[in-house]
């Protein structure tokens, strides 16, 4: 994958993981468990756009396959639980 087509990438599935990444953070799973569900909505999200067609607008993730895609994918899942970590976005608040 390069450069161009990871900043398509992030611009596309990055609100939609963080959207995933929320909802996983209210429940009391383990974070690999919460990671790889995340990933799994990820794959799911991607390959059914690649199916129906969402993707052939975006010339450059046309035909880009999951196996290259989801390295990328879980380092944005990485980022996005870090800076939301980071700045105590689901910090447990003291009663």
């Amino acid at each position: 994958m390069d450069v161009k087509q990871g900043l398509e990438l992030a611009g596309a599935m990055t609100p939609i993981l963080t959207h995933f990444i929320r909802e996983a953070e209210r429940t009391t799973a383990t974070g690999e468990e919460k990671k790889a569900a995340v990933l799994d909505l990820g794959q799911a999200v991607y390959l059914g756009a690649q199916r129906t067609g969402v993707l052939d607008g975006v010339k450059e993730l046309r035909g880009v396959d999951w196996a290259l895609v989801a390295p990328f994918i879980s380092l944005l899942i990485d980022a996005a639980v870090a800076l939301f970590n980071r700045l105590r976005v689901f910090a447990k608040r003291k009663a």
